[in-house]
């Protein structure tokens, strides 16, 4: 397994559409390469998952809430990324060329 995920080759729809790219960039360049353990919330952080609230992206994008909830939006509904929403995070799956469709999310239990 490589230390790098890959950029999906239909990011070009991002075009025009700075914050979003920015924050799809941001995403990809900070999730996990690796699965690493999460103290805060007890739990596994998986490969291509970050944890972020969305005040901290917010601080760190330098965007507004509404745009970053935009962004986030965006890229949920046109399948770039999946959100397992919790009440202080987000654990955020980032879908790159080599993430299986169901990728192993902390809060997904199957009975």
């Amino acid at each position: 397994m490589l230390p790098y995920s890959k950029l999906r080759k239909d990011v070009v729809k991002f075009i025009g559409k700075p914050e979003i790219l920015k924050t799809y960039v941001y995403l990809l360049i900070n999730s996990k390469y690796k699965p690493e353990y999460y103290e805060r919330g007890d739990f596994i952080v998986g490969r291509d998952q970050i944890v972020k609230s969305i005040d901290c992206l917010v601080k760190e994008l330098g965007l507004s809430v509404a745009r970053v909830r935009h962004a986030l939006e965006y890229l949920e509904t046109n399948g770039f990324i999946l959100i397992d929403r919790s009440r202080k995070f987000n654990v955020i799956t980032v879908l790159t060329e080599d993430t299986p469709q169901k990728p192993c999310c902390p809060f997904t239990i199957d009975l």
